[in-house]
């Protein structure tokens, strides 16, 4: 397989007075997969923002809740023909107690998540379409 890419995805990695980092992609990038056997193309566009804080929010629990964003992702054949697609606000929401035990996990979800970062529902799609 092939792999070409295009486009930007800038990293911004900010820290508050205790050190804590937070961390912010932004970008769109396409990556082109290519069967050089048989010529059949995939393409895997991402694009949006995603954030993350090491930090977390902490309510008067004492409990630190910890939210990941993801951006809209798309996988589409060379005629345009859309395979899978994530669209809209997806947020992983990990919530610890203040020795860092795991307390629980929730997804906040708008719009159409086929595959919400399960890999392997990706690649099973890719290495259909190309073979």
């Amino acid at each position: 397989m092939a792999p070409g890419f295009r486009g930007t995805n800038t990293l911004k990695v900010s820290f508050d007075k205790s050190g804590n980092a937070s961390f912010q992609i932004e970008g769109h990038v396409v990556s082109t997969l290519t069967n050089v056997a048989n010529g059949k193309v995939v393409h895997v566009d991402s694009a949006g923002r995603d954030a993350f804080s090491d930090a977390g929010v902490v309510p008067p629990d004492g409990t630190i809740t910890f939210t990941l964003t993801w951006r809209d992702s798309r996988i589409y054949t060379s005629h345009s023909n859309v395979l899978l697609k994530d669209a809209g606000f997806l947020a992983i929401v990990d919530t610890v107690d203040a020795q860092g035990n795991f307390l629980g996990e929730h997804l906040v979800v708008h719009g159409p998540h086929q595959f919400a970062g399960d890999f392997t529902a990706m690649c099973d799609v890719i290495a259909s379409a190309i073979g």
